[in-house]
């Protein structure tokens, strides 16, 4: 079986979990930019799940919000393979 070659992720869920969990911790938006070496807006646009982040990049918000990894699976809601099987 091939690996997956496209991951559908739930960006709603999971950017409403990074900003319940930044506010939690009382970090602004701005810093939490500053921190993962992203622009405000990319930030904000995850958080209203407007956007996906790339894996890198949410393990770098993840990390900073001192988030496990393993939670990141609970936002992948299937995988598609291009591959015969």
């Amino acid at each position: 079986m091939a690996p997956p070659s496209s991951i559908s992720f739930n960006s709603v869920e999971f950017g409403k979990m990074i900003r319940k969990k930044r506010k939690e911790l009382n970090y602004t938006a701005e810093k939490l930019s500053e921190d993962c070496n992203l622009c405000d807006r990319s930030l904000r646009n995850i958080e209203l799940g407007k956007s996906t982040p790339k894996l890198d990049t949410a393990m770098r918000i993840m990390n900073a919000l001192q988030i496990e990894p393993e939670i990141l699976s609970k936002y992948i809601i299937s995988e598609e393979s291009t591959a015969d099987e």
